[in-house]
């Protein structure tokens, strides 16, 4: 009887367990009507998707927001939001950039409220033309979170993209900072995952990480074709956890490992594209004071004009060969500045000989050990 009522008891608690709401992460079931602040910070303007996937539109000058069964024209200056303002909580959003100009697209939503942050689950950008005169975003604006966002650049001209968000902004003239130097992965502007991919379009800096205080835990960029001045896997400050990036193609002026704030972990591949001047920490100027835990570097195609060292919390990194390990295949680099850089010498083409040399090989081993058995049969 004891054995019963304890198996009933666990029952019983399992399934209050699958029951019980997840408190750590709440969103809202459905999304709501978009809405416009025409007003907001001085008159640049704000819309909110609440999670109604939209679409932006150049219609006849003017550009315009489009979603199922309705429509708003905004002015160029706008910011666009996949999510809403305080306290408010959406699993799923979506912006589509075609044509128009806005001032910057978020992922996430908007708040000033430290206890009543915007909060996005899941949320998509996809920009295939175009301008946004300031930023594509990951995250959100202040006091937001974005779980997992997916950003897409196939073109168009945008000045900043960034893997987070943005933790220091004013609005009507008030500064807000949501996360301190001395600790920002405590910020109120988090993004759990960002995954950019970059196809085509005209950028100036691409960030893997957030702006001011903000915390990102880990964000993956692929670049395969586009232009930019800047490539940066951390932030343009704040926290970066994990930055993974592959640079498959394109044209990158300078790349920088870290600009300013803490990168933890870098793992870096380029297989294609061409980057003029590439940093393995950051680059070497005044206002780069970044600090870079961890790197991995495979430049194994395309081409770099220079490799340099880069610098580390305001000092000239030293790659180890270990926390800071970079290896390179023959031909990739120009003027390669970086003592302890490991070459080393992968032909494709000879790649593929040697695999179609392994299978044949596998085949005919294969075919001489059925022939051995049926001969012993």
């Amino acid at each position: 009887m004891k054995r019963i009522l304890l198996s009933f008891f666990i029952l019983v608690f399992a399934i209050a367990l699958c029951i019980l709401p997840n408190t750590n992460n709440v969103y809202a079931a459905t999304a709501t009507t978009p809405t416009y602040n025409e007003s907001f910070n001085k008159g640049i303007g704000a819309f909110y998707a609440n999670g109604t996937p939209v679409t932006i539109y150049d219609n006849a000058g003017t550009t315009t927001v489009y979603w199922v069964g309705g429509k708003q024209e905004i002015k160029n200056t706008a910011l666009i939001f996949g999510g809403g303002v305080e306290g408010t909580s959406y699993d799923t959003a979506s912006i589509i950039m075609e044509g128009g100009t806005v001032g910057s697209i978020y992922a996430g939503g908007y708040s000033i409220q430290p206890e009543n942050p915007a909060i996005v689950n899941k949320s998509e950008i996809v920009v295939n033309g175009g301008t946004v005169t300031n930023s594509v975003i990951s995250g959100g604006l202040l006091y937001s979170q974005v779980d997992n966002a997916v950003v897409t650049i196939n073109g168009g001209e945008a000045t900043f993209v960034t893997g987070g968000g943005i933790a220091s902004y004013s609005v009507d003239g008030t500064p807000y900072n949501t996360g301190t130097e001395a600790d920002p992965q405590a910020s109120g502007t988090i993004v759990r995952n960002s995954d950019i991919t970059i196809n085509n379009g005209t950028l100036s800096d691409v960030y893997g990480g957030g702006q001011g205080y903000s915390n990102t835990e880990a964000v993956t960029v692929n670049v395969k074709g586009g232009t930019m001045d800047y490539l940066t896997a951390g932030g343009s400050n704040g926290y970066t956890g994990s930055a993974n990036i592959n640079i498959d193609g394109g044209s990158v002026n300078v790349y920088q490992s870290a600009n300013r704030g803490t990168v933890n972990n870098v793992n870096l591949k380029m297989t294609n594209g061409t980057v003029t001047d590439m940093y393995v920490g950051g680059e070497n100027a005044y206002d780069v004071t970044g600090v870079l835990n961890n790197i991995k570097a495979e430049l194994l195609g395309g081409s770099i004009t220079n490799l340099n060292p880069g610098l580390s919390g305001e000092v000239p990194l030293n790659v180890d060969g270990k926390v800071y390990f970079v290896e390179y295949n023959k031909g990739v680099i120009q003027n390669n500045n970086v003592p302890n850089s490991q070459e080393i010498d992968i032909n494709p083409e000879t790649n593929v000989l040697i695999m179609l040399a392994i299978i044949a090989g596998s085949i005919l081993a294969v075919i001489a050990f059925i022939l051995l058995v049926l001969y012993v049969s």
